[in-house]
């Protein structure tokens, strides 16, 4: 069967390697023109219409006959458009925004399950799309916290902060909705536990800080930051770095919203904090602080 993948816009579309859908991952083949097509020239009228409207379209063929439920495609790395990208099989067109690094998908935060999906079928293939600064910019909050500090991590994914805490005094429980994406951690003896942050298995007052960094987490969420105080002990600290969700919009002055909400949650004080990167690259990381 044959799909079709187009942008809008100036930009052509990164080249694409593989597609998961209906629950499993498939390399994309790029389709080839007919001799007949070739010999005449002629194109489709879907190929005419999306000149027309000056988008960049490639024909893909793949062995999948449905598309249902979460749809993920993949580009060869170091290729990634911040565009979005639709896919279009027949007169169905389907939004795909980018995710992280290369991978594009029609996921949506406020479906928990679905979330949940996308990290584990793409655990296998996190590190080759995270930033190489990452390690770097996690250090760079690990050094803003005291050190002794018991800590949750939130959203742990592979428990990258907990290999970088350690340098820093700092003890750490790794949380993550993915339980393939614990299993991808190289310290096996970090302590792990897979939950969704609304439902984190702990009682109150377990933590002197909590991080939830690099976040899909909305910031107009309504209930995660009270549970993330509760779990908070005297003067715990929260520290927060969101990432825009994809295919959704910041709210207007959502910093100030932001604020608001971590304050209605109850912590006494709350601020929008920025430090350098402690990489390379010499980038400035702004998050969230809230003490409890």
């Amino acid at each position: 069967m044959e799909i079709l993948l187009l942008t809008k816009g100036y930009w052509p579309l990164p080249p694409m390697k593989s597609l998961y859908v209906n629950g499993k991952w498939e390399k994309l083949a790029r389709s080839k023109r007919t001799n007949n097509d070739e010999k005449t020239g002629k194109k489709s009228a879907v190929d005419e219409k999306n000149k027309n409207s000056g988008a960049k379209a490639v024909n893909f063929s793949v062995n999948s006959h449905s598309f249902s439920g979460l749809i993920i495609v993949e580009a060869k790395l170091g290729k990634a458009l911040s565009k979005k990208i639709y896919l279009a099989k027949g007169k169905k067109k389907i939004l795909l925004s980018r995710w992280i690094g290369g991978l594009y998908s029609n996921c949506s935060t406020k479906n928990v399950s679905r979330v949940r999906e996308f990290y584990n079928a793409i655990a296998s293939r996190y590190s080759f799309h995270t930033e190489p600064e990452r390690k770097a910019q996690l250090a760079t909050i690990a050094s803003s916290l005291p050190k002794n500090s018991l800590v949750l991590d939130a959203s742990a994914g592979t428990c990258l902060f907990s290999e970088v805490a350690k340098e820093y005094g700092l003890r750490t429980v790794c949380m993550d909705l993915s339980a393939k994406m614990l299993a991808q951690r190289k310290d096996r003896r970090a302590y792990a536990i897979v939950s969704s942050a609304a439902k984190a298995p702990f009682p109150p007052s377990s933590f002197d800080a909590i991080v939830h960094l690099f976040s899909n987490l909305l910031p107009y969420d309504k209930t995660l930051f009270p549970k993330f105080r509760t779990l908070l002990r005297p003067h715990g600290i929260l520290l927060y770095h969101p990432v825009k969700s994809p295919g959704e919009q910041w709210l207007p002055n959502w910093r100030e919203k932001t604020l608001i909400r971590l304050k209605d949650a109850g912590f006494s004080k709350v601020s929008l904090r920025s430090l350098p990167s402690l990489g390379k690259k010499k980038s400035i990381l702004t998050f969230f602080w809230a003490q409890k």
